[in-house]
């Protein structure tokens, strides 16, 4: 059943995301963060006699709402320095203008008037390297969080895990992609929804804790990319001259 579980998350957004780290990111001293952006609602799969409310709601974008500093916060401390903040980014309007926006729109968050920026677009790495040459910056950082909650039946209990499929792009003033992955972080809650009681019985802790733990998922998935951003680093800085780039 988990198998069954990350193969519906990892189609949340269609195709799975390439990993990529290109050794020349390292090399880049400014960062403008040109989206961090999400699925409004958090996905339930798999949990029976869910309540309605639960298939129709704004959890996820309360969750990026509550965690967007923490992970423009983060990214800096990934990448070694300060990131141009999206209400700077704003700015260079004509060259934001030209991201691609993922689609249909009501599905994705616009926080703080962030687009959406469709990461699998083919024009996106271009729009990215038009933006980064705008704001005179070296690179522009796009971040994609998707949530899910899911019950996980086994022979002889059960239980509930949040999931965050997070997607990073890096891409330089250039249009080169430095940087593409994605990382499934997940939580598995027990007690989580009142125990044994129907999801959803009790609204007032499904929706607080759905959010609480989309957000420790969000927190997971920063470290990940953070221990990957290192490793390949090091693996860098370990390489021969000759196939340092």
């Amino acid at each position: 059943m988990r198998l069954l579980v990350v193969t519906l998350l990892l189609s949340l957004a269609g195709c799975a995301t390439v990993r990529h780290v290109d050794p020349a990111v390292f090399a880049a001293r400014s960062f403008a963060l040109a989206s961090v952006h999400a699925r409004v609602a958090i996905e339930f799969q798999n949990m029976g006699s869910a309540a309605p409310m639960l298939y129709d709601n704004e959890l996820g974008l309360d969750a990026l709402d509550m965690e967007l500093g923490e992970n423009e916060v983060r990214l800096g401390e990934i990448f070694g320095a300060a990131l141009l903040p999206p209400g700077k980014v704003l700015l260079a309007a004509k060259a934001y203008d030209a991201l691609p926006e993922a689609l249909p729109p009501q599905e994705w968050t616009q926080l703080n008037g962030m687009t959406a920026v469709d990461i699998d677009h083919p024009q996106t790495a271009a729009a990215l390297g038009g933006l980064a040459r705008a704001l005179g910056v070296d690179a522009a950082v796009v971040v994609r969080h998707e949530w899910m909650v899911a019950r996980d039946r086994f022979e002889m209990a059960e239980g509930v895990t949040v999931y965050d499929r997070c997607t990073i792009l890096v891409v330089d003033r250039d249009g080169r992609r430095l940087w593409q992955d994605m990382v499934l972080a997940r939580v598995p809650v027990v007690p989580m929804f009142a125990g044994a009681l129907a999801v959803g019985m009790l609204g007032g802790t499904w929706s607080d804790e759905a959010r609480q733990n989309a957000r420790r998922t969000a927190k997971l998935a920063l470290d990940e990319l953070a221990q990957r951003y290192q490793a390949a680093r090091e693996r860098s800085q370990a390489a021969p001259p000759s196939e340092r780039s």
